[in-house]
Protein backbone atom coordinates (compact mmCIF):
# COMPACT_ATOMS: atom_id res chain seq x y z
CA UNK A 1 0.00 0.00 0.00
CA UNK A 2 1.41 3.39 -1.21
CA UNK A 3 0.25 7.04 -0.94
CA UNK A 4 -1.38 8.07 -4.47
CA UNK A 5 0.97 9.64 -6.85
CA UNK A 6 -1.05 13.22 -6.59
CA UNK A 7 0.00 12.98 -2.97
CA UNK A 8 3.39 11.98 -3.87
CA UNK A 9 3.55 15.20 -6.19
CA UNK A 10 2.62 17.51 -3.31
CA UNK A 11 5.31 15.92 -0.64
CA UNK A 12 7.62 16.31 -3.46
CA UNK A 13 6.84 20.21 -4.31
CA UNK A 14 6.01 19.26 -7.75
CA UNK A 15 2.66 20.55 -7.05
CA UNK A 16 1.01 23.23 -4.64
CA UNK A 17 -2.15 21.82 -3.79
CA UNK A 18 -2.38 19.00 -0.93
CA UNK A 19 -5.06 16.47 -1.55
CA UNK A 20 -7.98 16.59 0.22
CA UNK A 21 -8.95 13.49 1.30
CA UNK A 22 -6.63 10.35 1.72
CA UNK A 23 -5.74 8.07 -0.49
CA UNK A 24 -4.09 5.06 -0.68
CA UNK A 25 -3.15 2.89 -4.12
CA UNK A 26 -2.86 -0.89 -3.19
CA UNK A 27 -3.41 -3.78 -5.38
CA UNK A 28 -6.04 -5.29 -2.82
CA UNK A 29 -9.67 -4.56 -3.05
CA UNK A 30 -10.54 -0.83 -2.96
CA UNK A 31 -12.44 0.06 0.62
CA UNK A 32 -13.23 3.29 2.24
CA UNK A 33 -13.10 3.88 5.91
CA UNK A 34 -13.06 6.47 8.42
CA UNK A 35 -10.19 7.23 10.76
CA UNK A 36 -11.38 9.66 13.28
CA UNK A 37 -12.80 12.43 11.69
CA UNK A 38 -10.78 11.92 8.07
CA UNK A 39 -11.80 9.45 4.96
CA UNK A 40 -9.61 7.16 4.16
CA UNK A 41 -9.56 5.47 0.47
CA UNK A 42 -7.64 2.67 -0.76
CA UNK A 43 -8.20 2.28 -3.80
CA UNK A 44 -7.25 -0.83 -6.03
CA UNK A 45 -4.17 0.01 -9.00
CA UNK A 46 -2.32 -1.97 -11.61
CA UNK A 47 1.20 -3.99 -9.50
CA UNK A 48 2.80 -1.82 -11.75
CA UNK A 49 1.98 1.28 -10.62
CA UNK A 50 3.77 -0.09 -7.17
CA UNK A 51 7.10 0.15 -8.03
CA UNK A 52 9.69 0.97 -5.83
CA UNK A 53 7.37 0.98 -2.73
CA UNK A 54 9.99 2.04 0.09
CA UNK A 55 12.12 3.48 -2.13
CA UNK A 56 12.98 7.30 -3.23
CA UNK A 57 12.66 6.83 -6.41
CA UNK A 58 8.92 4.87 -6.26
CA UNK A 59 7.75 8.46 -4.79
CA UNK A 60 9.16 10.31 -7.97
CA UNK A 61 7.69 7.82 -10.16
CA UNK A 62 4.00 7.62 -8.54
CA UNK A 63 4.31 11.51 -8.82
CA UNK A 64 5.13 11.55 -12.43
CA UNK A 65 2.38 8.96 -13.66
CA UNK A 66 -0.51 11.64 -12.20
CA UNK A 67 1.47 14.57 -13.61
CA UNK A 68 0.26 16.14 -17.12
CA UNK A 69 2.49 17.20 -19.93
CA UNK A 70 1.88 21.10 -19.54
CA UNK A 71 4.48 20.79 -15.93
CA UNK A 72 7.17 20.37 -18.43
CA UNK A 73 8.78 21.82 -20.77
CA UNK A 74 10.76 20.33 -23.76
CA UNK A 75 14.48 20.85 -24.09
CA UNK A 76 15.68 22.54 -26.99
Amino acid sequence: MVRQGIEEAYRLDLQAQAPVKTVFWSYGPSREFKAGNQQVIIKHVVESKLLCVNKPEGSLYRALLVMSAEYFSSAT
